[in-house]
């Protein structure tokens, strides 16, 4: 509550809004404060509804065009965080993990959005659906790491299992988005069933670099990320990872 309250102080505008909302239908004497409108609606549905609108200050993009009259974006905040509310039905929204399962889905989300300005529509969709395949693949894949995780008895960065998996899905999509051709390559390696560390043997041979970079990139605006780096980028090849002050990153790796 304190976190919202501070968020909404410099958007007077989207916390009128929110009392408006719960306050309709209520006569004068009954009118509810800002912190009672907030806990009335649900701070998650708040706390989603403050996500979107600094997407909207950071991204252009049709998905986020606001109505002329009241200001309100356009699209539905379940629909521009569909990621970011599948992961938290996936991981837990109540769980030890959920701060993290809400970045990473917003990851994806943020994804989409990129998505949604390009000029190819048969691309656009093309993406759309890797976009969605990369997350599927991701939460099956994160929870058969978590389990996996538990088996050791030492994983100093366990609370990041799910992000190393999940960002290292995404960073395939980000390399598609930014590389003509990258998603035929991929397609075609995986087709022929050639191994994570050979593909990306070929991949920095004909890109001139790797997904693992990119999952760096997608990671460096979250300070819940923050020192994960080494662990994204030898994700598969964590034998590279061999220095004493790296074996955090080794075992996560």
């Amino acid at each position: 509550m304190k976190a919202l309250m501070e968020n909404l102080k410099p958007r007077p505008q989207l916390a009128e809004r929110l009392k408006n909302k719960a306050n309709a239908g209520r006569g004068a004497e009954e009118l509810l404060s800002l912190e009672s409108s907030i806990r009335m609606i649900g701070i998650q549905n708040v706390r989603n509804q403050l996500i979107t609108e600094k997407l909207a200050d950071v991204f252009v993009s049709k998905l986020l065009e606001r109505n002329q009259d009241t200001g309100e974006l356009l699209t539905a905040t379940n629909a521009l965080l569909q990621y970011t509310i599948k992961t938290l039905q996936v991981f837990g929204d109540d769980g030890p993990h959920k701060n993290v399962a809400l970045a990473n889905g917003l990851v994806f989300d943020m994804l989409s959005i990129v998505n949604s300005q390009s000029p190819d529509p048969a691309l656009k969709k093309k993406i759309n659906g890797f976009i969605e395949e990369s997350f599927t693949q991701g939460c099956l894949l994160a929870k058969a790491a978590l389990i996996l995780g538990k088996e050791r008895k030492r994983l100093v960065l366990e609370k990041h299992v799910i992000s190393v998996v999940m960002l290292n899905q995404a960073s395939h999509v980000a390399m598609s988005l930014s590389y003509e051709g990258y998603l035929e390559h991929l397609f075609k390696c995986r087709k022929l069933g050639i191994s994570n560390p050979l593909q990306n043997l070929a991949t920095r041979h004909q890109f001139g670099g790797t997904h693992n970079f990119f999952s760096t990139l997608l990671a460096s605006p979250f300070k819940i990320f923050e020192s994960l780096a080494p662990a994204l980028l030898h994700c598969e090849d964590p034998h590279l990872l061999t220095e004493r002050d790296e074996i955090n990153y080794f075992d996560i790796a």
